[in-house]
């Protein structure tokens, strides 16, 4: 559900294991999100060098529904001079929130050091964190590592720095609770730094007494630099969940068989009603043009496809409107949905295949989990197969109701 009062905007799943909420201070988005009955996040803000949120008039705020999630939606600005606005949307899912950023820049704004984007606090003794480096990392050859956390000290320290935004940075503490917080699909963006060039950027871990602090500042520069005038979007998103437990998978599916555009062949094929059905995205004949210009961060169980391509994601939502059709109930299982880096332009609609942007396809994968929950309905038990995507947090509540589907705002 999503609560409204003149004050805050609260945002509570179906089976109440969290609760996020936003606060008329201007973009604390979240102002405090808790779980299992802790506080695990809070203080998101921006600063602009010495001109924090705190100073930003809050605008227009509204909360809805939308495509299977909650939605909070915040507008506001910095009160000097042309006055930087932005529009700040959270969606939140089944464990996870996404958050897109806006920012109108105004003519002749300046940074002079720092422009920090939803940097934010985790509560808490965390013991290690779980890292998959930035895309440039990954092309030459760095892998996913873990890193352990050490006790606090008397001052903040250091636990993590790059200049180009880590793709997932996953929290963990000795009670297995696993915090994950990632960037957006679109790597290009955070990567260009307002205009300033790759490695303009600085992404920090600090330990401190009573929790961790990730800095995010896709702009840090040496000396002063203006931004052209123009809207910039930078994309991240949140996950939580608790000590991973491996579910009990169907057993002796019915193997789905497919012909050419993503349609089920359905002929001649013994359907038993309460045999579940096995989804493997490997055995679709995709688009060429489709295929991913990178890696899967799991090589061998994914599709090999850039789920942000529209081509994919047309032919996917086909795929699941065909089984809502056929029956509406059962038990599907999910094989060869993964994540994984592309440097295809054209999948963004962003120039032809020889241009090169960089980005991976969570946002496809997330938009789809939402979406074919949706479609399904509730009375369709989905899983998925273990092996995704190094187990991320963000993916574990893939195909998960989450109330948001039917419930409207108090």
């Amino acid at each position: 559900m999503i609560k409204h009062s003149e004050i805050s905007y609260e945002v509570i799943p179906s089976d109440e294991a969290w609760r996020a909420v936003h606060t008329n201070d201007p973009y604390a988005s979240p102002a405090s999100l808790e779980f299992g009955g802790r506080e695990i996040l809070k203080d998101c803000r921006f600063y602009l060098d010495a001109l924090g949120s705190e100073r930003a008039p809050l605008g227009k705020t509204k909360g809805y529904r939308k495509g299977g999630a909650a939605v909070v939606e915040e507008h506001g600005h910095l009160p000097f001079g042309n006055q930087l606005r932005f529009v700040h949307t959270t969606r939140y899912a089944s464990n996870h929130m996404r958050v897109t950023a806006d920012f109108n820049w105004p003519r002749d704004t300046m940074v002079e050091r720092h422009f920090g984007l939803d940097g934010l606090f985790l509560p808490g003794q965390w013991t290690e964190y779980a890292v998959i480096p930035p895309v440039l990392h990954l092309e030459e050859g760095v892998e996913p590592t873990t890193v352990a956390i050490s006790a606090p000290a008397d001052k903040p320290v250091m636990a993590g720095h790059w200049h180009r935004p880590p793709l997932s940075l996953v929290f963990r503490d000795a009670s297995g609770l696993e915090v994950e917080i990632g960037t957006g699909m679109d790597i290009w963006r955070w990567e260009q730094c307002f205009g300033a060039g790759p490695e303009n950027g600085s992404f920090k871990i600090m330990t401190e007494a009573d929790g961790v602090r990730l800095i995010r500042e896709p702009l840090m520069c040496c000396s002063p630099f203006v931004p052209d005038a123009r809207q910039y979007r930078f994309k991240w998103y949140g996950a939580w969940r608790e000590a991973t437990q491996n579910s009990p998978l169907p057993k002796n599916p019915q193997v789905l068989k497919f012909e050419q555009n993503g349609e089920i062949d359905w002929a001649g094929w013994n359907i038993s009603p309460e045999a579940p059905w096995l989804l493997d995205f490997r055995d679709v004949n995709w688009p060429e043009a489709a295929t991913r210009d990178g890696e899967a961060l799991t090589p061998g169980s994914d599709a090999g496809v850039c789920w942000q391509s529209s081509a994919v994601n047309r032919m996917a939502r086909r795929i699941f409107r065909q089984i809502a059709g056929r029956k509406s109930s059962g038990t599907l299982l999910v094989r060869g949905l993964n994540v994984g880096w592309c440097r295809n332009a054209s999948h963004l609609e962003r120039g032809g295949e020889d241009k090169v942007l960089r980005h991976w396809d969570i946002d496809g994968v997330l938009d789809l989990g939402v979406w074919a929950r949706q479609q399904l309905g509730p009375d369709w038990d989905i899983r998925i197969a273990p092996e995704t995507a190094l187990s991320l947090p963000v993916l574990g509540g893939l195909f998960q109701e989450n109330g948001f589907e039917t419930e409207a705002v108090l």
